[in-house]
């Protein structure tokens, strides 16, 4: 089985004020829809959450996060309106790294399928390294990067186990970081440049993701 886990945007902040994120400050600046009642939300002097049908908003000083309720290429709108507004709004918060990431799984019950493909994957030939972990036990993962959209895209790829209805799967977990460090006065521009990449974003991880996993197929 394969399917997208999640899907959010990060800003790393300093002195980002989470208490004008208040219900009235929101709609006011078109955050929040009028009427709207936003589930499972809060604000004090230290965080702030929104929980709306479309997404979830958390604010904490140092951090921005956003997800989109249904984080596929679609979402690219919601993104641009709900985010770019915010930082447009406080242009003068010191903003200091922005991101993109997806989480993808892919897993199987097949165990022996999983070993072979993981081993066909991770392990190269004459490998030092790998030679200590040759049993059927041994799993692997990996660590990947380079410039993709103008964006430093990080890729980190882990075995995870779950256990589910008696059914025992295993897997691994694609973690997509596509990252930007910002640059002073520039910094907002450079953030709504990074947002309008969401939709292109998710299409790299989807290709590269399944590019590598059709070992879990039926």
């Amino acid at each position: 089985m394969r399917s997208i886990e999640s899907g959010n945007v990060v800003i790393v902040a300093q002195n980002l004020d989470p208490s004008v994120f208040s219900e009235l400050w929101s709609v006011r600046n078109g955050i929040l829809a009028e009427g709207a009642r936003p589930g499972e939300s809060f604000l004090s002097p230290v965080a702030a959450r929104a929980t709306t049908a479309d997404f979830e908003l958390l604010v904490v000083p140092e951090r921005l996060q956003f997800a989109p309720r249904t984080p596929t290429d679609d979402a690219q709108q919601i993104v641009q309106d709900t985010v770019g507004r915010i930082v447009a709004l406080l242009p003068h918060t010191p903003y200091r790294a922005f991101g993109i990431n997806f989480d993808w799984l892919a897993t199987t019950e097949d165990q022996a399928l999983f070993c072979s493909s993981i081993r066909r994957m991770f392990v190269p030939e004459a490998s030092e390294l790998y030679s200590h972990f040759a049993e059927a036990d041994a799993r692997f993962g990996a660590h990947l990067s380079r410039d993709a959209l103008g964006l430093r895209l990080r890729l980190d790829i882990q075995p995870i186990r779950r256990d589910a209805d008696g059914a025992k799967a295993e897997g691994l977990l694609y973690h997509f970081n596509f990252n930007l460090d910002l640059q002073g006065e520039r910094a907002p521009e450079q953030i709504q440049q990074g947002i309008g990449k969401w939709a292109e974003s998710r299409r790299l991880s989807q290709e590269i993701f399944e590019s590598t996993t059709g070992w879990c197929e039926p």
